[in-house]
């Protein structure tokens, strides 16, 4: 937490990805001293939709609380306990998406706007949220099956040890139990 308001986070909304476009908000200075990370609107509590809240709130935390508090484990750099991880997963160290992957990689994440750090970030939500049980549908697993493989934490725990051994490794206190929007004081 922290980490996370030294840096300034926040998270900016927009009511759609067009909006977000025409805004300029990031390619301006307005945000200068600010770590920002964008959301829609319409991709927000759609029906018949998962979510992306969960998910672009969870690289919010990732990208400016865990990956500077712990930045051997969870860097978003090569090298790291994480990255290390991610290119096991992608079949291969690639610096920006390759034309495809090798056979067996079981994250393949293809925006090509998304550089390593981006796919570090986009890496640690998928385990995060497989292990949590967030991605455990039989509709949501053929629905992520282009970007990520594993859907249960049992699949996550056989196919990507090293990750899972990163996530429920206790030292670094990450989450137990998926967010559901109820909150009870401790």
């Amino acid at each position: 937490v922290q980490s996370i308001r030294s840096r300034r986070a926040l998270l900016v909304m927009f009511a759609s990805s067009d909006e977000l476009e025409r805004s300029g908000v990031f390619e301006s200075n307005v945000l200068e001293g600010y770590w920002g990370q964008d959301l829609q609107a319409d991709e927000t509590n759609v029906p018949g939709r998962f979510d992306a809240t969960l998910e672009e709130v969870l690289h919010l935390i990732s990208s400016a609380g865990y990956s500077p508090v712990y930045p051997e484990a969870f860097g978003e750099r090569a090298g790291t306990l994480l990255t290390d991880a991610m290119d096991l997963a992608r079949g291969g160290r690639f610096n920006a998406v390759p034309n495809q992957y090798p056979e067996g990689a079981w994250y393949h994440y293809d925006d090509r706007t998304c550089d390593y750090r981006c796919m570090a970030t986009e890496y640690f939500y998928w385990a995060l949220t497989t292990l949590l049980g967030a991605q455990d549908a039989p509709e949501r697993c053929a629905e992520i099956a282009r970007e990520w493989e594993p859907c249960t934490a049992l699949q996550l725990e056989m196919r990507d040890p090293a990750v899972h051994r990163l996530l429920t490794d206790p030292q670094y206190k990450l989450p137990t139990v998926l967010p559901d929007g109820v909150y009870r004081g401790q």
